[in-house]
């Protein structure tokens, strides 16, 4: 909804990670992803019914089909090992909440990342983590607080999964 580009800016990098968007359909507007491919790559991982396929060819490095899990979304284990297979061994999610929750679900989350700001949303606010379907508080994921520091007003937590 944000329209964003995914690029690394203000960091004085010269090298660009490759972005990838999961998308089951490709069905989504991302004109600033598509303006700024001479600055970084752009990999799309789509399901098999994917009917924009070809519509995306010529806007993207890389289309990347992956089968859907039992919950009719991308199954995102599968999705993992291809991007592995293509030479990738570490993944920033910036995603929304579910895609967050379904990473965890399958247990693909080494590390968590956590910002927070002096800012109370309340219910008006977008989940940063969806259902994750515990049926007891024991199934929940759990994680190691690495360390925290303050970064402008804002709060940076790095915590580290435990076994």
């Amino acid at each position: 909804a944000d329209n964003p580009s995914l690029t690394l800016r203000g960091l004085g990098l010269d090298r660009q990670p490759i972005r990838i968007v999961a998308s089951r359909h490709l069905d989504f507007d991302a004109p600033a992803l598509q303006a700024s491919r001479d600055v970084a790559p752009l990999w799309l991982c789509h399901g098999p019914q994917a009917r924009a396929r070809g519509a995306w060819q010529n806007q993207c490095d890389a289309l990347v089909q992956v089968p859907l899990a039992a919950d009719g979304q991308l199954d995102l284990s599968v999705l993992m090992q291809a991007l592995g297979e293509k030479g990738l061994t570490s993944v920033l999610c910036e995603g929304g909440g579910q895609l967050a929750a379904s990473l965890l679900r399958a247990r693909l989350v080494d590390d968590v990342i956590l910002y927070t700001a002096g800012l109370a949303l309340g219910a008006d606010g977008l989940a940063g983590l969806g259902d994750l379907a515990l049926s007891h508080l024991h199934m929940a994921p759990r994680f190691e607080l690495i360390s925290a520091r303050k970064i402008g007003s804002d709060i940076r937590q790095d915590w580290r999964r435990l076994s």
